[in-house]
């Protein structure tokens, strides 16, 4: 083991081709923090870097079409993989090249490549021609079905504090799981076509943060040490990478992985609660969507509780 994370060369270790980067483990593990340690370990400093180029966005933050986050978030960091896996069409060089400042001196840190004969560029050729015919985004049955689920999960919210129960408890919990995991399908998004990721705040969790750990993190980097998804569960014993575990882990870690997703639920809304009160983050009005479901909750109640 090195002061960088595990030796390549160890026993039972992942691939040695993995890139170890900077604060990967801790129980504070946050979108924002992951990207804050790229920003160190790909050394592009006010930049952002494409393939071995550095650009200055900055000027293009009201312009890009995917919307300002995807942009901001990604300040001085190495966006090759968003870059390449987000535009399937392609971007004309001549854009690219209006912001052009100069070439990166040190090798990018992810070992994927995108060789135009290469396998990626390969298949993603043949998948434009496709979706220019069938075009991109949700199709209408996932949109009416995402806004059905968030419907009737605001109706039974509503039908439980009139009438509070077990069952109605139980089936508006229902509602509201199936439009988190609908919703996060809206993370992928352009900003103004996205709105419906909004959906996954009615949960304890952050749309904000989510999309930062799920569509840069996970999509791009899987099953890797960048892979913050992966990784995040690493402190309360759960691994998920290709490495030895012992006989005891072996026989738990189907049931306690299943605990830990509905742990991590209460355990994001008060990490978030405690990074907004105590270090940077900033409360976003979307983060009070599921106060708010408690405070109604707690309001409807009160003559019952009297």
């Amino acid at each position: 083991m090195s002061a960088h994370g595990p030796d390549p060369g160890e026993k039972n270790e992942p691939d040695p081709g993995d890139f170890y980067p900077t604060g990967r483990l801790g129980f504070n593990a946050n979108g924002l923090a992951w990207l804050k340690s790229k920003v160190i370990d790909d050394d592009c400093g006010e930049l952002w870097r494409i393939h071995e180029d550095l650009y200055d966005l900055s000027g293009f933050v009201n312009s890009h079409p995917g919307g300002k986050d995807w942009i901001i978030l990604t300040k001085g960091t190495d966006i090759t993989e968003a870059f390449e896996t987000h535009h399937v069409f392609g971007v004309p060089q001549k854009l690219l090249d209006k912001f052009w400042v100069k070439k990166a001196t040190n090798p990018r840190k992810a070992r994927f490549t995108f060789e135009e004969d290469g396998f990626f560029k390969t298949i993603q050729r043949r998948g434009a021609v496709i979706l220019r015919k069938v075009g991109t985004g949700p199709t209408l049955l996932s949109t009416l079905t995402v806004d059905f689920l968030v419907v009737s999960f605001l109706l039974m919210l509503c039908l439980l504090g009139v009438y509070p129960s077990m069952p109605l408890a139980l089936v508006t919990a229902i509602f509201l799981g199936l439009s988190n995991i609908s919703a996060h399908n809206w993370f992928h998004q352009a900003d103004k076509k996205a709105w419906r990721r909004f959906y996954f705040d009615l949960s304890l969790t952050s749309s904000r943060d989510w999309r930062v750990s799920h569509a840069l993190s996970h999509h791009l980097h899987t099953n890797t040490y960048q892979d913050m998804e992966v990784s995040a569960f690493e402190p309360y014993g759960l691994s998920f990478l290709p490495v030895e575990k012992n006989s005891f882990m072996k026989v738990i870690q189907h049931g306690y992985a299943h605990l830990a997703c509905i742990l991590i639920y209460p355990i994001e809304f008060v990490k978030r609660v405690y990074l907004i009160l105590f270090e940077d983050h900033k409360l976003l009005p979307e983060n009070l969507l599921a106060p708010l479901q408690l405070v109604f909750l707690f309001l409807m109640t009160q003559d019952l509780a009297l």
